[in-house]
């Protein structure tokens, strides 16, 4: 397992100030067989005035807390952009392609993103066959409150490949 983690410079998505964010790239390969992956990841010791859960967008599955004060969010690909990544067969095995859930009800597989209280996001990913190779990119952003500007729920929203740029670039 191999974790490339850091700050990601990006300008915001309407022009305004950049928002921060860290993004972490996990990617697995399998020496041997792996029966299974789970990747959570979850926001906790919020204020008690903060509003918390669920924050799913179109191909992003996020979760934030804000309040009248912040807003932080953190997210990745969704079930139906995990089956994309697949049938692509570069961030996740070809093989996973009819494993991962397509539609919008989930329920009936195992694998695929599921929510928790109060805000935790899982993804669940089927087994490695030996020298398979698997790659998901999570980020988390935090930024003012704005409800015209949800700046770090558009933030979290990152491709792993552009994250994987900036991670990587020199910064002199």
């Amino acid at each position: 397992m191999d974790l490339l983690i850091g700050s990601v410079d990006i300008p915001a998505w309407d022009g305004g100030a950049a928002v921060p964010i860290w993004a972490g790239i996990w990617q697995v390969q399998a020496g041997a067989g792996v029966s299974g992956l789970v990747v959570s990841a979850e926001l906790s010791d919020f204020p008690a005035d903060a509003y918390c859960g669920p924050d799913p967008g179109e191909c992003l599955a996020a979760v934030s807390v804000e309040n009248e004060h912040f807003m932080v969010s953190i997210g990745g690909p969704d079930s139906e952009l995990l089956g994309m990544q697949a049938a692509d067969g570069r961030l996740m095995p070809y093989s996973w392609e009819h494993l991962l859930p397509t539609g919008e009800d989930e329920t009936g597989s195992e694998y695929g993103v599921r929510y928790a209280d109060p805000a935790r996001v899982e993804w669940h990913l089927p087994a490695l066959a030996p020298s398979e190779v698997a790659r998901l990119c999570i980020a988390t952003a935090w930024s003012p409150r704005d409800d015209d500007r949800p700046a770090a729920w558009f933030s979290v929203d990152i491709p792993l490949d552009t994250a994987y740029l900036h991670l990587i670039a020199d910064p002199s």
